[in-house]
């Protein structure tokens, strides 16, 4: 068996055992106000991790895993993990969205983007006219960012917590694209390295 398989059983092993959190839990907001929100939820109800369909993992890879309530992303997250896994090339955005989550925000994250930004790094635009407002409003958020990602990850069980180290260290290895952002080497170190 390929390592890529491999990594695959590990996150389905370490997975296997979790409970459907129920219909009101799969995402943050319940309201019905927030439609992206909603439809994710909709598509979900009654459905296992198992049973996240690929059209709906191509769909949803950018945004799912930001919307998911604490018992929403940890019952999921291990459909987008084998998804990006197994179908890396044609997943775009989802395995950055995971180490994204996966990493445990730092001040110097948001300084970097910001002097990348004024710099006129080709791959942040949406940042050049105005760069400061946006990194302010950042900074401000930060400890709730922090409190939110050690909420989030502490629902973890260690299998759960030593799978995702290898997913990211799979990452590293496989797909390295140096990024400033989203860096699988960097999210091991800042919080997976322990497990």
């Amino acid at each position: 068996m390929e390592e890529k398989e491999k990594l695959i059983e590990s996150i389905r092993a370490a997975f296997m055992g979790e409970q459907y959190p129920g219909d009101m839990d799969i995402v943050y907001d319940n309201t019905g106000f927030y439609l992206d929100v909603e439809e994710i939820k909709q598509k979900l109800i009654g459905k296992s991790w198992q049973e996240a369909d690929k059209e709906f993992l191509f769909s949803e890879r950018n945004d799912a895993p930001h919307f998911f309530s604490k018992a929403g992303f940890k019952y999921y997250i291990p459909a987008f993990m084998t998804a990006a896994v197994a179908y890396y090339d044609e997943m775009d955005d989802l395995p950055d969205a995971l180490i994204g989550k996966f990493t445990f925000p730092e001040e110097r994250d948001i300084a970097e983007l910001e002097a990348a930004a004024k710099a006129g790094n080709a791959l942040l635009p949406q940042f050049a006219a105005e760069p400061g407002d946006f990194f302010q409003r950042r900074l401000g958020g930060l400890a709730e960012e922090q409190r939110r990602f050690a909420e989030y990850m502490a629902e973890f069980n260690d299998a759960q917590c030593k799978v995702i180290r290898a997913f990211l260290e799979y990452m590293q290895r496989c797909y390295d694209r140096g990024d400033l952002y989203n860096n699988p080497a960097v999210a091991v170190e800042r919080y997976w390295k322990d497990f």
